[in-house]
Formats: C-alpha cells, structure tokens, sequence
C-alpha cells in the first residue's frame, strides 16, 4: 500500500477557521505564515473490479485521511479526520508506507508536552505539517 502526503490549502475550503481567525492573536499568525491554515493529507487510490466476468472494469477512488492540527477547548490537538472529494490538493509532496495509525502517532507526538496555544514559530498547522512531512 502506498500513501502519499500532500497539502491542502484550506483557503478554498470553508471551515471553522475562519471564525478563529477574527482573534486578533490568530490574524497576527496568518499574517506571519501567509496562508489561513494547512493540513496533511495522506491517502492512496485503491482500484476495485467491478461488472460480469465478460464485462470486467476497474473503479478507481482516492482514499484518504487528513492530519490537522486545531485548538480545542483551549489545547492544541491533533485531529485526524476523512479526506473530502471537494478539497483542493495543492501541492504533492512526497511517497510513504506509512498507515494512518502511524501517521496518528506521528502527530501526536508533535503535540506531547506542547505549549497549548499557537505560536510563531513552533507550535502552529505549518509547524505541526512539516514535522510530520520529516517523519514519514
């Protein structure tokens, strides 16, 4: 099985984040990294064969499995979530083994004994992104 991780630019997306981002300490970070947020996307197409035996074709489906880092009643957490088809993907960035519950640990060590607000730099969705794109 063969994952890849890639960046979605949840600019296009609508999302929770945008009623964050009136905190002014928010709009301060979004300011700093120059986007409103980013997550991870693992995910792999998987081919199914469907039909009769003389009427055989494959079906091929992306499947994948998002990788964000959120605060939630007042901490930081990684969340994992279901990739939606309406996502935009824009930026591949490299091939992984890797399965989701190692990718859940991954992320879950990024936020082990983390400060529980977002930061410049270190703690925030750009910072938790490449951390777990190093270790895939």
């Amino acid at each position: 099985m063969h994952h890849f991780g890639g960046v979605l630019d949840t600019n296009r997306m609508p999302s929770e984040v945008d009623k964050k981002e009136k905190d002014a300490k928010m709009l301060a970070l979004t300011e700093e990294l120059g986007f409103k947020h980013i997550i991870l996307m693992v995910g792999e197409v998987k081919i199914t064969e469907l039909g009769k035996p003389k009427d055989r074709y494959k079906k091929k489906d992306f499947v994948a499995t998002t990788f964000d880092l959120q605060i939630k009643g007042g901490k930081v957490e990684s969340v994992q979530g279901k990739w939606r088809p309406s996502s935009v993907l824009t930026t591949f960035v490299k091939t992984t083994k890797k399965t989701d519950p190692q990718m859940k640990t991954i992320g879950l060590a990024f936020v082990k004994d983390k400060s529980y607000e977002y930061t410049i730099p270190g703690v925030n969705c750009d910072g938790y992104v490449k951390d777990m794109l190093a270790n895939i």
